[in-house]
Order: C-alpha cells, then structure tokens, then sequence
C-alpha cells in the first residue's frame, strides 16, 4: 500500500479512537475531583457526566449518598462486567491524586468490591475511616463487603452505626434476613429506609419477603406489586423475583403437607436432605420425629454436627432454628398459649380449618359445613400432646450451655431470635435479598 493510501487508513482509524474516548470516561477534572472529596453530591452528579464507567459509578454514588436509592441501583446493576476494569483504573488514579484522602479510599474500596477482592476493599474502607468519627458512607460500604464475606458480627456493628444513610438501614434489614434474625427487625429496619427514602425498590422488595413470615400476605402483595411498577431496571432485577417469590410461599401455606404419614426413617433422611440445602424446615421435621421417637436423638444429632462441621454458617442457622422452636413450643410460647385457650372449654363447635394451620397427627381439620362437630376440650388435649412431643424433640436436639463450642454461636451483634418475634430462615422457603451497592454475592434465588 502506497503512502497515500495509507492516510485515509490512519486517519480512520483515529478517528475510531477519537469516538471511543468521546464515550469513555474523561480524563482528571480538578472541579469533580473537588466535588468529590467535598462529599458536594449535587454537584458531583451533574459534573460526572457520559455513560462511561467512572462517570455512571459516581452519579450511582452520589444518589446512594442523597438517599436517591432506585437511581443509584440501576446505575450499580447496569456496570458492565468487562467495564469493571475501567472503573479500578479511574479509582486508582484517583487515590493517587489524593492519598490519604476517605472518599478516595471508598471509591477504590468499592471498585475492588466489585471485583470480588472482599478482604482488599475491606481494608480501603478501614484506611478511610478517621477515629471518633461517624462516617456512613464507608461504614455502610464496609458493612456490605463484611456481609458477602459473611463477617456477620462486624457487618452487623458497621451498618448500625452508619447513621442517616438510607441504604445502611436497608442492608441492616437484609442481613437481619440473611441471618435468620426476628422478621420484626428486618421490618422495622426496611420500614426506616422507607422513611428516609420513599422510591427505594430494594427495600420494599425486601420488607416484603419479611411480612411473609409474619403472615402479611397481603402486604407482601402490596409491596412486591409495587416493586413491579418502579420502572427503570427494577422489575427485572427484583420485583419480578420477589412477586413469584410471594406466590410460591402463599401457595406453599395452601398446599396440605403428609410428611407425618412417612415412616420415621425415611422421614429422618429426607429431613436432613433438606438440611443440607438450606431448608430449615427439615429442622421443625426431625424435631417432631425425635419427639416421637426419641431412641433416634443421639442418631439425628450426631448427624446434625457433620453438617455443622462442614458448613458453620448453615450450622449456625441449624442452632438457631432448634433454639427458637424450642422457645415457640415451651411453657411461655405462643403456641402453648393458643392451647391454654382451648383448657376447660367443653362446648362442641365445628372447627373450620385454615390453610396455615397443621392439625396433630391423626387428626384431620373439620368444617362447620361438613356436618362434624369436635370438642375443643378433646382437640386441645390432642393439640397439648403434640405441642409436648415437638417441644420435647426440640428440647433434646438444642445445643446445651455445657457444650461450648459443638454449634457456631447464634446471637449476631446482639440480637437474637426469641418466642415473641417470628424469625424468617431463607433456606426456609422463597428468598430474594439485595443489597444496595449490589456487591452481586446476596442475589438470593427463590428456593
């Protein structure tokens, strides 16, 4: 090719690259460097314009900053894997115009959070933070890092303390459900976020999957409808997992269960199958199976170690569930009181039965309209009996105080489960969790 030729070639070329760069992300801003180590989040949005990495990464920062939580969600999500790379670059750039400097340490803490060097970005986050004071930002970033690694206790203790940050009480409530904590937290926790953020998809998503295990179907409707009408990216990255999430628990509550006509041996196995992939309600199965046969304790329990050996975290919420079943069906539980009820009450009436409601084995519930009249004196010894055995299962299967050490310990910063507050297991049933700097690991499918 002659050299005239080749200038039409080169210049084409250039002009590629030009184009490329236009889309790219610009090189130093004095003015948006300032921006940002000012926290001037306003400001910062509008100079950090162009669909390149670092640009859309800042904007999604500075809305999560101004509690402008759908917005900066869907800026997070739409990274491009491939672009993550750039966004590393710009952030190491950036501290190396700035060392030392918090905001430069959170943004380079988050770009190694994105690429999955939890225990790197754990570290920039620390370098950040300045003693005595109180800063969200990274404690919420930290907070989330310590979650996906699942340092639970010090994910638990930053997030508490990252005040003002909508997102922080967000992710307060999505550990609280990754952890099998009281589902009233995880309410009370996303209903805050709500508070300080009314467009804040993620947290409706997520207080939704915590009004199902206190029974508020209806308002778990409500918010995983409203998840569906946000708009933008959110109907795709969580609402549609957390409406078929809400219909597979209400049709689950409407599905009759058999697995007491099983033979306790086969129930035992499949019950620790279950185990084994998450589902803690195999754990209220063996409970019921010990407390009827309780030849089989040392069996189940031996059984119950090797898991928590080979999986702490799932051991953990192995424990918690024995120690809460065994709250719920004591003296002062819930359920014993509902039987109390029933004490000395002779009257015959037709039971309707409910599509939560498990009646005791070998008994079946009756309908007013069928015509059968039950005595409530009969049904609540019936009832007491089969309270006593589940109990007196859970009883034997829960970790004892003089044996340190045999199942990971439970409380979580804190806060534990108790008889008065219903506790959500995600391994339980359907599951959707997200946090609101993603950090992708909590994606939880519906299972």
């Amino acid at each position: 090719m002659s050299r005239r030729c080749r200038v039409p070639v080169l210049l084409a070329a250039l002009a590629a690259v030009l184009s490329a760069s236009a889309a790219a992300d610009p090189g130093p801003d004095a003015a948006l460097d300032e921006a940002v180590l000012q926290r001037d989040w306003p400001a910062v949005a509008a100079r950090a314009t162009g669909d390149g990495p670092a640009a859309r990464m800042l904007r999604g920062h500075a809305y999560l900053a101004l509690n402008r939580n759908d917005e900066s969600v869907c800026l997070f999500a739409g990274l491009d894997p491939d672009a993550g790379g750039e966004w590393a670059r710009w952030t190491r750039a950036f501290l190396s115009r700035h060392p030392g400097a918090p905001m430069a340490h959170y943004l380079r803490g988050d770009a190694l959070a994105r690429q999955g060097e939890m225990e790197q970005a754990i570290a920039q986050f620390g370098w950040g933070l300045v003693p005595g004071r109180g800063d969200a930002l990274l404690l919420n970033a930290r907070g989330v890092a310590q979650a996906v690694a699942k340092n639970w206790s010090a994910a638990t203790v930053d997030l508490d303390a990252a005040h003002g940050l909508a997102d922080a009480l967000a992710n307060q409530g999505v550990v609280a459900l990754l952890q099998g904590q009281a589902a009233t937290r995880a309410v009370e926790r996303f209903d805050r976020a709500l508070a300080e953020a009314p467009r804040f998809t993620l947290a409706r998503s997520g207080r939704a999957i915590a009004q199902l295990a206190l029974g508020q179907i209806g308002a778990a409707q409500s918010d995983a409808a409203a998840a569906i009408g946000a708009g933008a990216c959110l109907p795709e990255l969580i609402g549609r997992a957390v409406e078929r999430a809400v219909a597979e628990f209400d049709a689950r509550q409407r599905r009759p269960t058999s697995d007491e006509d099983e033979a306790p041996g086969v129930s035992m196995v499949a019950s620790l199958e279950a185990i084994k992939k998450g589902r803690m309600g195999g754990v209220d199965r063996l409970a019921r199976i010990v407390g009827d046969n309780p030849a089989l304790a040392p069996m189940v329990a031996r059984e119950l170690q090797r898991i928590a050996v080979a999986d702490p975290d799932l051991g953990r919420r192995v424990r918690n569930r024995l120690e809460l079943g065994r709250d719920v069906l004591g003296p002062t539980g819930p359920v014993r009181a509902v039987v109390d009820l029933f004490k000395g009450v002779s009257v015959s009436a037709g039971l309707q039965g409910s599509p939560s409601t498990k009646p005791p084995p070998g008994r079946t519930a009756t309908s007013a309209h069928a015509g059968v009249s039950v005595s409530f004196a009969d049904f609540s010894k019936d009832v007491q009996g089969w309270v006593g055995r589940a109990h007196a299962g859970y009883q034997l299967l829960a970790p004892k105080p003089t044996r340190p050490g045999v199942w990971p310990e439970g409380r979580i910063g804190g806060a534990s489960s108790n008889a008065a507050a219903a506790r959500w297991d995600l391994g339980d049933g359907p599951a959707v969790a997200e946090f609101g700097l993603l950090y992708r690991a909590q994606a939880l499918p519906a299972r």
